[in-house]
């Protein structure tokens, strides 16, 4: 719709998952 979602998982030790949508 316009909005710009950040989703920022942190999952283990060094493991950073970015999910923009």
């Amino acid at each position: 719709m316009g909005i710009g979602y950040t989703l920022i998982v942190y999952a283990g030790d060094n493991w950073l998952i970015l999910l923009t949508f």
